[in-house]
């Protein structure tokens, strides 16, 4: 199964960053665009994973333990890449978000799943092989508080051509 790990928002940040998904569609030429139920920040993307692995991972984020942190949505980037620019809301440099990220990274090294090595980015996907107009200069003043309580663990698939992500495991911080 295809499995990614990601922070889902509460209803109220979800509207406030779909806001911003309309706001660069109403600025561009072209683009394929976040759907509001897809609105996540990505950890880690697993890819697929065989089921009896996918058990324990789900296990594992089931298992991890933080307190609860607040992080910044904050200003517009941009992923320029040879099929298309990616655009997205940036996070705020964040040390606990990067802690959380370190040690799922670690734990997934550890049970042998494979990861990607790269400099962890936080973002927020806003719109793929997008073609801008003009450049929505209000998404770089965008600032946006949030409390992450909770880690998921994300099934992502194809029903009647759409697709899916659903939660199959979750973390709960220490409150």
């Amino acid at each position: 199964m295809r499995l990614f790990i990601a922070i889902q928002f509460d209803d109220n940040t979800v509207h406030n960053i779909y806001n911003a998904v309309n706001t660069l569609k109403s600025h561009s030429i072209n683009g394929r665009f976040v759907r509001k139920e897809h609105i996540h920040l990505t950890l880690e993307f697993l890819g697929e994973i065989q089921d009896e692995k996918a058990r324990v991972v789900q296990q594992m984020i089931t298992n991890i333990q933080f307190d609860p942190f607040e992080i910044l949505i904050s200003g517009l980037g941009v992923f320029n890449t040879r099929h298309g620019d990616i655009y997205w809301l940036g996070v705020k440099e964040n040390e606990a978000l990067l802690k959380l990220y370190n040690d799922i990274h670690n734990l997934l090294k550890k049970m042998n799943v494979e990861v990607e090595e790269r400099t962890f980015t936080p973002h927020i996907t806003l719109g793929r092989n997008v073609v801008i107009k003009d450049r929505p200069e209000e998404l770089d003043n965008i600032n946006i508080l949030y409390t992450i309580e909770r880690v998921a663990l994300f099934k992502s698939y194809n029903r009647e051509n759409r697709l899916v992500h659903e939660v199959i495991a979750e973390s709960k911080s220490r409150v």
